[in-house]
């Protein structure tokens, strides 16, 4: 099998995966859809959460509980965030798949190769040309909806929070019973005014990490040296090198068999380069992993900031409560 069999070959698998990678995709989000079509205003991955328990609560339990339901936000912004910022990219990368045809337009001409030079040449300029604005177009349609989708995860999360938030309230009643001295009210006062700006001061950390993310992603694809665009630029001149020395040959009176095998080399190296441009730009995902492993950590260091801080406030508050019972 020559180089450009190969490269042929290897374009279509690249094509099998891309195809198969949209499909279990789908079947995912078709999944994650139906699982939540009573919540039609929260995020797909986050769950309804139940009615906050009746009855009195330990200043543990409550802190629990309120921690819970900053952790449902939180689920919110991590897991969709990073498998939507990821699919988009694949998105993009997925266009360049247009030029596996190309291949089959330089190996259908027949006859005598300088003959049928500038027909073959032509079709091949045509295809170029179509892909490449399919291209731009696709580069277009995902900054779009990039910023389509992060609008929506944003008001899922406020909406999120806006429940939770009511929710905060229910928690802080556990205490109303036992809270009966100006004292103790005080005191619960002072714990709600505390617990309330650790939730802001966690929420404003998980917002920090979830912009620097966006940041960073959008660092990656708004590369000049590696992007969709400028790995089609270099497939579509290295294509026009060798059509242009094709016919320069052809010109010069050389064999016509000898400028095909030339030509042939010429465009398998171009798609050599074409599959080493494409498996760099995959390597985004990766690049996206790892700054939703940051951060995730940046969002568990406020999560446990947060837990310090309220179970501090709430023993103080037993300690108020306990003494005047």
């Amino acid at each position: 099998m020559d180089k450009r069999q190969q490269w042929i070959v290897g374009t279509i698998v690249v094509v099998a995966m891309a195809v198969i990678a949209t499909v279990v995709y789908v079947q995912y989000t078709a999944v994650s859809d139906r699982s939540v079509s009573k919540a039609p205003s929260i995020s797909p991955v986050v769950p309804q959460a139940d009615a906050v328990p009746a009855g009195p609560a330990s200043s543990a339990e409550v802190v629990k509980g309120i921690s819970a339901d900053l952790a449902t936000e939180e689920t919110t912004v991590a897991d969709v965030e990073t498998m939507t910022e990821k699919k988009m990219a694949a998105d993009e990368i997925s266009a360049l798949d247009g030029y596996a045809v190309i291949p089959g337009i330089v190996a259908s001409a027949s006859g005598s190769f300088c003959e049928g030079l500038s027909e073959m040449a032509g079709n091949v300029d045509a295809k170029l040309s179509d892909i490449r604005s399919g291209i731009s177009q696709q580069t277009k349609r995902r900054g779009s909806a990039t910023e389509e989708s992060r609008n929506t995860r944003d008001e899922n999360l406020n909406a999120v929070r806006f429940r939770q938030d009511a929710r905060r309230v229910d928690w802080y009643a556990k205490f109303d019973d036992r809270a009966t001295t100006n004292t103790e009210k005080s005191a619960l006062k002072r714990f709600g005014s505390a617990t309330d700006t650790a939730v802001e001061t966690r929420r404003a950390a998980v917002d920090a990490a979830v912009e620097t993310f966006r940041s960073d992603t959008d660092t990656i694809t708004s590369e000049k040296t590696l992007s969709v665009g400028s790995v089609a630029d270099d497939f579509q001149a290295a294509i026009d090198k060798a059509i242009a020395s094709a016919k320069a040959d052809c010109a010069a009176g050389k064999g016509s068999e000898t400028v095909r095998t030339a030509f042939s080399t010429s465009i398998s190296s171009a798609g050599d380069g074409l599959v080493a441009g494409r498996k760099l730009l995959d390597g985004r995902g990766d690049r996206i992993d790892a700054f939703a492993i940051v951060r995730d950590a940046t969002i568990r260091k406020a999560a446990e900031v947060f837990d310090t801080t309220v179970t501090a406030e709430a023993t103080t508050l037993d300690a108020v409560l306990t003494v005047h019972q």
